[in-house]
């Protein structure tokens, strides 16, 4: 059991969310599901769009290629998948520890917004597109399938808020407190499915970037 006079810690991030003042932290963690999603939703594309914004005005083509290296290896359907399974696996061991009361489970799904937008702005692929970098457009919704990515990250990320097991007291600390343990964990039917959707939404995003890849190396 652990130690100290801060019992509310031992409850589920998602009950004590809903008796704090409304923040961007108790919005991802409110106890309604349905809150949690669409604020996640809000502040990844807030994410994305600023970084897409802020790439394609000031950074040059192909900056991100500095940091990285793309190959045209294993790029089919399966692997691809494998890979963002594993983006899935970071993002759920992240779930486990909480800074303050932000869920850090979202910090990685966050990250794939904000360097998805800063992809685009830079047409930093291993494909580039041929007319340069593009603008920001709603129109990648549709014909990009990085963003579903990014989406079943932050869809894992939502439904694991209540998983957590470590608190940080703050982003400055170093110290780091076991406060409740795995029996004390508790997914609802509605967060085990948002997994499931997750996943197979994942799934349909990389067998769609994968036909789109093998179209473009085609050409």
């Amino acid at each position: 059991m652990p130690n100290g006079s801060f019992s509310r810690k031992m409850f589920p991030l998602t009950q004590d969310a809903a008796v704090r003042r409304p923040s961007i932290s108790g919005l991802l963690a409110h106890p309604n599901l349905l809150i949690r999603i669409s604020a996640a939703t809000a502040a990844g594309f807030i994410v994305f769009l600023a970084s897409w914004t802020a790439s394609y005005a000031w950074l040059p083509e192909g900056f991100y290629r500095i940091f990285w290296q793309p190959s045209v290896e294993g790029n089919d359907a399966l692997t691809l998948f494998a890979w963002n399974l594993m983006t899935v696996g970071v993002t759920a061991f992240a779930s486990l520890f909480v800074i303050n009361r932000f869920p850090a489970g979202y910090l990685i799904p966050l990250f794939v917004f904000g360097l998805y937008g800063g992809l685009l702005g830079t047409n930093s692929f291993f494909i580039p597109d041929p007319a340069g970098p593009q603008a920001p457009t709603l129109n990648v919704i549709w014909t990009r399938s990085g963003l579903r990515e990014a989406l079943a990250y932050l869809l894992v990320a939502a439904a694991l808020t209540n998983v957590y097991l470590w608190r940080q007291p703050s982003w400055w600390s170093t110290r780091l407190e076991r406060i409740r343990s795995w029996r004390d964990v508790r997914l609802s039917r509605a967060e085990i499915l948002l997994v499931i959707v997750a996943i197979a939404l994942l799934f349909w995003a990389v067998y769609v970037e994968a036909w789109q890849i093998a179209q473009a190396m085609s050409r």
